[in-house]
């Protein structure tokens, strides 16, 4: 049981990172042209 939660929450980690990651690529992504004019 303890084995299956710890898998669980590190497989929640990583697609919560993935998540952010892309989250804030996207942000730079559309903010470069704001920040450029």
């Amino acid at each position: 049981m303890i084995t299956l939660t710890y898998g669980s929450s590190v497989i929640v980690h990583t697609v919560l990172l993935a998540t952010t990651t892309i989250y804030r690529a996207r942000i730079n992504r559309m903010a470069s042209p704001l920040i450029a004019s």
